[in-house]
């Protein structure tokens, strides 16, 4: 609908996959935490961009809507981040499997 109001065209490719998440099979909980808060954290800081583009070239519809995804960016963020403080704080076995309980 937004691609449509701009009189954009949607232009699908293929999504090759990430060479960073080869290791799956060795991931821990904690790195596997960490590894998504740096995923998040990454695509707060590219909308950022995006927004600071659209706010230069006073697009105030894509602003806001940026605006909206950066909030629940930010919560996604603290959550991811509440995860990797619990987890390096109970350590491998079984604090890791009382957060996963818990889930």
């Amino acid at each position: 609908k937004f691609q449509n109001q701009r009189g954009g065209r949607i232009v699908l490719n293929e999504i090759p996959a990430s060479k960073n998440y080869d290791d799956a099979e060795s991931l821990t909980p904690l790195s596997s935490m960490k590894k998504g808060l740096q995923m998040e954290t990454d695509v707060y800081y590219l909308l950022k961009k995006i927004h600071k583009i659209a706010y230069l070239e006073k697009d105030c519809v894509l602003s806001n809507m940026l605006e909206e995804m950066l909030k629940e960016q930010v919560l996604s963020m603290k959550e991811f981040g509440d995860f990797v403080t619990n987890l390096s704080r109970v350590g491998p076995g079984q604090g890791e499997y009382e957060i996963d309980h818990h889930l």
